[in-house]
């Protein structure tokens, strides 16, 4: 799926509580996961984990109440990791990700849960 956000004073997601404008175009893209993550039964419709990237961040929204994530993003030209952190998840919450310093070229992101089963996605910076 592919979002372009155009011009002056529309919205981006909102990630601390409050609403954030755009002070120029920028284009929003969401990253394709797979995986043999497990699906909530009660909400087979809503994805357990989204990920948003533009050229600044990276936000990922949790959708489910989800325990202990392992997430990390590996560089693949090196195989070098460049982010790695452990979250609690709760539903609803967000994490956002500076992607300023990483080197261009492709990532894989990655979701590892505490039965190790796993979501990732690639993108390019």
């Amino acid at each position: 799926m592919f979002l372009a956000l155009c011009c002056c004073l529309l919205p981006t997601h909102i990630s601390t509580g409050e609403m954030t404008v755009n002070n120029c175009c920028e284009t929003e893209r969401e990253i394709i996961l797979c995986g043999d993550f497990p699906i909530n039964k009660s909400k087979p419709l809503i994805k357990p984990i989204q990920v948003f990237i533009n050229d600044q961040s990276i936000e990922i929204v949790f959708n489910d109440t989800l325990g202990m994530i392992n997430v990390s993003i590996v560089y693949s030209e090196t195989e070098t990791v460049v982010y790695q952190n452990s979250v609690n998840v709760f539903a609803k919450q967000r994490l956002l990700i500076d992607i300023t310093l990483f080197d261009p070229g492709e990532h894989t992101i990655k979701f590892v849960n505490s039965q190790k089963k796993y979501l990732s996605g690639d993108y390019m910076i």
